[in-house]
């Protein structure tokens, strides 16, 4: 309990890395008191036991982590030149407050989907489908529309009685260009 106060351990109960954690010596860990990259927001500084999720947004270079709610208040996810497709395209990204780079949220949402979606029960679904939507919702391309058109779709078709099991396909059939 004494190393947890003086800041040499994650006070996250499941986490209790020493930090800073993985060794890293940027800016936030290292000047913030307690702050463990592995486990905590860079924004709000707080952490939960929410795993396999869209709740939190993991920056592809610097494996820091940030809550999807706190980015999107502070602007962290918006409209950017593509990655994958080129400079003149446009596409929703994830700007790290941590390394500064940009991620895309596409294929990070497809991941996760992919990966924890079969084992999601039905409140479990249609809560990521919220994040999902509201990641979506100002997507200015084609591909980040339709995909935040098909969550507020399969939201509406779990409360009115559908089957998880059939809406979680439908979106990775979406996934796979299959089912729009």
């Amino acid at each position: 309990l004494i190393v947890v106060f003086v800041f040499k351990r994650c006070r996250n109960i499941a986490c209790q890395n020493e930090l800073p954690a993985g060794d890293c010596a940027c800016e936030i860990c290292t000047n913030r008191k307690g702050f463990c990259n592995l486990c905590m927001c860079v924004i709000c500084n707080k952490f939960d036991f929410e795993v396999n999720t869209c709740r939190w947004i993991g920056c592809d270079l610097c494996s820091h982590w940030t809550h999807t709610d706190c980015a999107i208040r502070e602007r962290q996810i918006c409209m950017g030149p593509s990655i994958n497709i080129g400079a003149a395209s446009a596409e929703m990204l994830f700007r790290c407050w941590a390394c500064k780079r940009t991620s895309e949220l596409f294929g990070w949402v497809k991941d996760v989907f992919q990966h924890c979606a079969p084992s999601w029960d039905r409140e479990a679904l249609i809560r990521e489908l919220d994040f999902v939507n509201r990641i979506f919702q100002g997507s200015e391309d084609t591909r980040g529309r339709k995909l935040s058109w098909k969550c507020e779709e399969l939201i509406e078709k779990l409360k009115d009685g559908a089957r998880e099991s059939i809406a979680s396909q439908v979106i990775l059939l979406f996934f796979q260009g299959i089912f729009y």
